[in-house]
C-alpha cells in the first residue's frame, strides 16, 4: 500500500479494503474461506466447523499485516477467544505444509480444486459469515498515473465482474 500511495507502484491487489482518502480501492472477487487441518486431526471428517470449536487449537498463519490474518483475528475475536499461534509464514504453500506436518490448523482460501490441496491435509467449511475474504484492485484516489496502468485496469475490471460490496 505504501508503493501505491507514494506513486511507486501504479496498481496493486490487496484484500481487505485499505483504510485512507489517499488511495482508490475497487472489490473484484470473493473468496470463502476454509479451515485446513491435518487428514488425522479429529475435525478433518466434520461437514463443517464454528469458529467457536477452535478456541483450543493452535494455528499456523500469516503475520498481522496480511489480510487473511485479521480475518482469522476478527473470526476468533467474535468467537470470544484469541488464537493460539505456533508458527507465521508468508507463503500460502508454507503454511499448507505446515500443517501437512501436523504444526497446527490454519484458516485459507478455499481450494478450487483437490489438486491445490497439500497432500495430508483437510479442508473444512467454516460456519461464519466473516470466513471470507474480498480481493480488490488499487489504485490512488485519482486513478492510476500512467496509459498503461489505465488500460490494465480497464481490462482487469472489465474481465471480472466487480463486486458491490457494502463498504466499497
Amino acid at each position: 500500500m505504501d508503493e501505491v500511495r507514494h506513486r511507486r507502484l501504479d496498481v496493486g491487489f490487496t484484500s481487505p479494503r485499505p483504510a485512507g482518502e489517499d488511495i482508490r480501492w475497487v472489490p473484484l472477487l470473493e473468496e470463502r474461506l476454509a479451515l485446513l487441518v491435518p487428514e488425522n486431526h479429529p475435525l478433518a471428517t466434520r461437514a463443517a466447523v464454528t469458529a467457536g470449536e477452535l478456541a483450543a487449537e493452535r494455528f499456523v498463519t500469516f503475520p498481522r499485516a496480511f489480510g487473511v490474518r485479521q480475518i482469522l483475528d476478527q473470526v476468533c475475536t467474535e468467537a470470544a477467544f484469541t488464537p493460539q499461534l505456533a508458527v507465521e509464514g508468508t507463503e500460502l504453500s508454507t503454511l499448507r505444509a505446515l500443517v501437512a506436518a501436523e504444526a497446527g490448523i490454519a484458516i485459507v482460501p478455499e481450494s478450487r480444486s483437490e489438486t491445490a490441496l497439500h497432500p495430508g491435509t483437510v479442508e473444512v467449511p467454516l460456519n461464519e459469515t466473516g470466513a471470507k475474504r474480498v480481493i480488490g484492485i488499487v489504485t490512488g484516489a485519482d486513478g492510476p498515473a500512467t496509459p498503461a496502468a489505465r488500460r490494465f485496469c480497464a481490462f482487469v475490471t472489465s474481465t471480472l465482474p466487480v463486486l458491490h460490496t457494502p463498504d466499497a
